[in-house]
């Protein structure tokens, strides 16, 4: 239940409008209905101004529905975000006679009438245009929110004059979001320029998805190279190891190695002793924190 559906029925409890079992079978729903799939944290408008929010990643189209239903019964404005086309329509085949807006480059459903926006300006800044989709979700949460937002798009560290140039625009925000995608820098360079709260926004999934791809598949790589010795190229490299170690004052070899390790260091690496140390020198790349 919002803030103004509760103190309406408290006037009209005070006004002899209503009967007390007729307030207390409104506030029934406090502090949380349990639906018995879904707790719904209904007093949270009350608590933090803003109610809870659907997250619809997981969840079926029926459990969505019937959360939305819900929490539309109580709640003058209901947001499901990672919203689906089909999603929204479910939701507006479910909602009968409810307003339902699919804001898609933000993937946001809102039902309900949003507030008008009295609050502070929020500036959405992003490195690139492949940041604006994680952009327009934070940005429509905030107009939904009631809050007047601004977008300054494109101004990635690549080119630091566009965002330098935006110095006025910076200044007068209340609170700064910046998407960065994987790179990062631009929250730190904007968070210099200004007194306002800066929140650095994270990459979409897909990013995340493809850097942690990109880790394991290098990380496979460097442990085919180091299986890959077969018993002539394991005797050969001792082979050579040895005539090294004859050519060097202090028994190391004279060649230059793999992976930054001597040529009898690598032998043992590749033999099973320390491989845990080639595998991390690799390349130059502490493969141990990938």
């Amino acid at each position: 239940m919002d803030r103004e559906r509760v103190e309406a029925l408290l006037r009209d409890l005070k006004a002899g409008k209503v009967t007390v079992r007729e307030a207390m079978d409104g506030l029934r729903a406090l502090p949380y209905e349990d639906l018995g799939f879904a707790k719904l944290d209904s007093h949270r408008d009350l608590r933090r101004g803003f109610p809870e929010v659907i997250l619809c990643l997981g969840k079926s189209p029926e459990r969505i529905a019937e959360i939305a239903r819900r929490m539309s019964e109580s709640h003058r404005l209901v947001l499901a975000t990672r919203a689906s086309r089909e999603i929204y329509e479910r939701l507006q085949a479910s909602l009968d006679g409810k307003r339902v807006t699919y804001h898609e480059n933000a993937s946001i459903v809102s039902i309900g009438v949003p507030p008008k926006a009295t609050r502070g300006s929020v500036l959405v800044v992003t490195a690139g245009t492949s940041d604006i989709p994680v952009a327009e979700e934070a940005g429509v949460t905030a107009e939904l929110m009631g809050c007047k937002v601004t977008r300054m798009y494109d101004v990635g560290v690549a080119g630091v004059h566009r965002v330098l140039d935006q110095r006025d625009l910076l200044q007068k925000a209340k609170v700064i979001i910046v998407v960065a995608g994987m790179e990062g820098a631009l929250p730190s360079v904007v968070a210099g320029l200004v007194q306002a709260p800066v929140h650095g926004g994270p990459p979409r999934d897909d990013e995340l998805l493809r850097a942690r791809r990109r880790g394991r598949q290098h990380r496979q790589r460097i442990r085919r190279r180091l299986s890959g010795h077969d018993d002539e190229s394991l005797s050969s490299t001792r082979d050579r190891v040895q005539q090294g170690q004859d050519d060097h004052p202090d028994g190391r070899g004279g060649q230059a190695g793999v992976g930054g390790l001597a040529p009898c260091e690598h032998l043992r690496a590749i033999e099973g002793e320390d491989r845990d140390e080639v595998e991390s020198r690799q390349d130059g790349v502490d493969l141990r924190h990938l």
